[in-house]
């Protein structure tokens, strides 16, 4: 049996963090099954039986695991109908075993891209008596037999625990030790041992498992108003009180040791707690138990809205700041956390001069019993003493008297926190939000200095507070070390008056990011920085706008850097987004209105709050949405028409190649949270040759027309906007007429004939490709695009009766309009078409790396 290392771990998480399709998730399972089930063992075999996603056999004949798999991607394992449809499938597969006298698979393995579960197959044996349809496909055995998935939303056996990938300290071992178990202990799972060690992350999965949005059955805790009750809940079951348990005779009640009741997910609550050890010595119940106070601390924290700093990082930060100022810094410096909550990030250290302050006295009382040695007290960071100077009158400030002392002495001094992320208006899902707790007298004083949209910010606004200390009190040397999101470091406008206030004071010294999701409920698709500064001695204007940054990663075995990354610094007039409107004459008319705007490829909004509006002789409509990785994701594609949102370039024949870079190195980047926030540099074709740069240039014309997911070139017909008619042609088109009336005819295609008896001229961009020399990636592409257009056109009659609303009985139907053919008839050949146009979106990322447009 092969080991599976913390290489091949972490090889495993980013490859399914990193995945494109459904076959991307499978081969990630597949290469650890393999590594560990078949390499070495010559009888082990790894084959799609009937259909299934895969069945691996491996061991003896008295231990031999026989596993039957399915892979899904964006399916919310942790909803029992989303398990149940997965289980409908595995029991038709599991039919086709019995049928043709095969032994049963005794294992069933699901996951996605970050959830996984294993169920003991004999439990659904029974299914295979029953008089069900066999007749059914297992893939639509969910859609056409609900009475058995009534049945299985019902059953117990289906109340599994469900791994999670994005768990702290997640370890695919974990899951193939839960595999292994089921083989070897006939059905019964390997138990976890909860320790001192593990608890915080036993008691995030048992959070997630319970308070999962998708539960039906609400919990009776607001585990905000009563995190006691939560963890005593918790506590109480994993060292297993007899006195807690699901009331036999109630469904979905628990009732707790003082003979209270609450409505809970009782499958779920038993699920969870089936994965780990309950029998515990009274010494280990002990240990566990005084982990209370601080799990109801932090639950507080979680469930209010604020980011509290886990201990590990707490400190490896107190580390970095050794590493830049040495080892005595806490004896020889004044240190201020002005954020400091429960005071995570200095309770484990002893200071010679802390200072501890917070906005909430609440947290003071928590944490009354850490740092004694220092000076706490209540006080907002910013709005107390704004203008406060060494000729302040000390009894008329908030601040204690010995802080006033230090800074008017002008002692060394480290502001040390991890400040709120909210935003003076509602940021979404990067980071806490609430409205107006942003504005502030710093952010007033911000506005009025000229510093921009980023005094929404409130960490920006922490750290002019610091630099408004440093120039009030003239301080001399003063080090910043910070928790904040790293979005500044990227640039911009937003950010400019800023960065050039900070970076002209302070010193980039050191610093990393790691995941957000490393804080408890927080999304972990962006990064968190920690970050230490250091005053100038003279402000510089012309600093460096490169910051090198360790990217890290907590494992079991304690923090682990993977790489670094530098964050660069760009200006606004070397965005891509800037390069792309430099090369589109604005100065040209807007078109004659009325024209219709779309919302997507077909759909037309008739609303007149529009803001996407098309130039004279347009072809076609940009949405291209700020500057960065993220944005990327979603918030850039083509129309042939024009959007409705505004955050657009309309696309003429003399912007089209840039069109197609832009449009090109935005999508053919993947997207992960250490690129979250870059923004891309407009393309320097300086260091290549002009050979080099033409094929650039093809390359992303060939990609951006056949992008199936954000290029949506259409043609239609007829189509009706506030009561009018209209034609939308397909100037993105990418074949001949000759050809489309040869297939027309050939496949007795009238409406397409029709059309073609009166058009002379080819579509601009079939004309541009005939003058390219294209590479032999996108050749590749092109050659398999034209073949689908063809061997999907006989179906295009059909479709048109089916699904008016796509136009494909129009000859210039874009390719995003074949590719609808070829999803409802399963045309053969997407997937080699796939294949090719991943190679060219490989081959262009690279290249974007290269011309510097991105730093790696």
């Amino acid at each position: 049996m092969g080991k599976i290392t913390k290489k091949d771990n972490q090889e495993f998480k980013r490859s399914l963090k990193n995945f494109k399709n459904e076959s991307d998730i499978e081969n990630a399972y597949k290469r650890i099954f393999q590594k560990r089930y078949i390499d070495g063992n010559p009888n082990a075999t790894l084959h799609n039986a009937y259909g299934s996603d895969g069945f691996l056999r491996s061991g003896d004949l008295v231990l031999a695991l026989r596993m039957l798999m399915e892979f899904k991607q964006n399916l919310d394992l942790l909803k029992v109908s989303s398990r149940a449809r997965i289980i409908a499938q595995v029991i038709y597969y599991l039919k086709q075993f019995e049928l043709n006298g095969e032994e049963l698979p005794n294992v069933i393995f699901s996951g996605d891209e970050d959830e996984m579960f294993v169920v003991y197959a004999p439990v659904l044996y029974d299914y295979l008596k029953k008089d069900l349809d066999w007749s059914i496909a297992p893939s639509d055995a969910w859609i056409k037999n609900i009475d058995l998935m009534n049945q299985l939303n019902n059953d117990p056996n289906l109340s599994t625990f469900v791994f999670d990938i994005n768990t702290k300290g997640f370890d695919i071992n974990d899951v193939l030790n839960a595999i292994d178990s089921l083989v070897n202990n006939d059905g019964v799972m390997y138990k976890i041992k909860v320790t001192e060690k593990n608890i915080r992350i036993v008691f995030d999965e048992f959070v997630r498992f319970i308070f999962s949005r998708d539960r039906k059955v609400k919990v009776g805790i607001n585990p905000e108003k009563q995190p006691h009750l939560l963890v005593s809940i918790f506590i109480n079951s994993i060292i297993g009180n007899p006195n807690i348990y699901p009331v036999p005779t109630k469904r979905n009640v628990l009732q707790l040791p003082d003979k209270s009741e609450i409505s809970i997910d009782t499958n779920a609550y038993g699920a969870f707690f089936s994965r780990y050890e309950r029998k515990y010595t009274l010494s280990e119940q002990d240990h566990i138990k005084s982990i209370a106070d601080q799990l109801i601390e932090e639950t507080s924290r979680r469930f209010a809205g604020d980011f509290w700093t886990p201990t590990v990082w707490a400190n490896r930060a107190n580390d970095i700041i050794s590493e830049v100022i040495g080892d005595s810094w806490r004896n020889d410096y004044v240190v201020w956390d002005p954020a400091c909550g429960t005071k995570n990030l200095t309770r484990d250290y002893l200071f010679d001069n802390l200072y501890c302050s917070t906005l909430y006295q609440e947290e003071l009382d928590i944490s009354n019993d850490y740092n004694q040695n220092s000076k706490s007290f209540q006080y907002d960071f910013l709005n107390d003493d704004i203008n406060i100077n060494p000729e302040s009158n000390p009894y008329e400030i908030k601040m204690p008297i010995e802080l006033f002392e230090s800074l008017k002495q002008n002692k060394p001094f480290i502001f040390l926190a991890n400040p709120p992320y909210a935003t003076a208006n509602n940021a979404g899902s990067k980071g806490t939000s609430k409205k107006s707790v942003a504005i502030t007298e710093i952010n007033k004083l911000m506005k009025s200095n000229g510093l921009g949209k980023a005094s929404q910010q409130l960490y920006a606004q922490f750290y002019y507070r610091v630099i408004k200390l440093v120039e009030d009190f003239n301080l001399t040397n003063v080090h910043i070390a910070f928790f904040s999101k790293s979005q500044f470091m990227n640039g911009g406008d937003y950010w400019t008056h800023f960065n050039n206030k900070l970076f002209s004071n302070f010193k980039f010294q050191k610093g990393i990011l790691f995941n957000a999701g490393e804080f408890s409920d927080v999304s972990n698709d962006w990064a968190i920085a920690f970050s230490v500064y250091k005053n100038r001695d003279i402000i510089k204007n012309d600093y460096s706008k490169l910051f090198p940054m360790s990217v890290e990663h907590l494992e079991i075995d304690g923090i682990v850097q993977d790489r670094i990354k530098v964050i660069e610094e760009i200006e606004q007039d070397k965005f891509l987004s800037e390069w792309v409107r430099k090369n589109t004459d604005i100065k040209r008319e807007n078109m004659n209105e009325p024209y219709p705007r779309f919302s997507s490829a077909f759909n037309i909004n008739e609303s007149m709050n529009f803001r996407g509006r098309l130039l004279q002789g347009s072809i076609g409509y940009m949405v291209s949405v700020a500057n960065n990785v993220y944005k990327s994701q979603r918030d850039v594609f083509i129309l042939s028409g024009c959007a409705y949102m505004g955050n657009g370039i309309s696309i003429t024949k003399e912007n089209f190649n840039s069109i197609a870079i832009t449009f090109a190195t935005r999508k053919a980047v993947r997207h992960d949270w250490i690129n979250d926030m870059d923004n891309f540099k407009a393309p320097d074709f300086r260091k290549i040759t002009d050979i080099e740069k033409d094929e650039f240039i093809s390359d992303c014309i060939i990609y951006c027309l056949f992008n199936i997911n954000a290029s949506y070139q259409t043609s239609q017909r007829d189509i009706i906007y506030n009561n009018q008619s209209f034609d939308l042609n397909n100037e993105m088109f990418f074949m001949g007429i000759e050809d489309i009336k040869k297939l027309a005819e050939d496949n007795y295609n009238y409406d397409i004939e029709s059309q073609l008896r009166f058009e002379k001229g080819e579509r601009y961009v079939y004309s541009l490709i005939k003058t390219m020399n294209i590479s032999k990636e996108a050749t590749l592409v092109y050659d398999h695009a034209v073949e689908l257009l063809k061997v999907s056109f006989k179906y295009r009659n059909l479709a048109n009766e089916d699904h008016p609303e796509w136009h494909v009985n129009n000859w210039d139907a874009g390719f995003y309009q074949v590719f609808k053919l070829i999803n409802e008839y399963k045309i053969e050949g997407f997937d080699e078409f796939k294949n090719s146009y991943n190679d060219l979106e490989r081959k262009i990322e690279n290249k974007v790396y290269e011309l510097k447009m991105l730093q790696i």
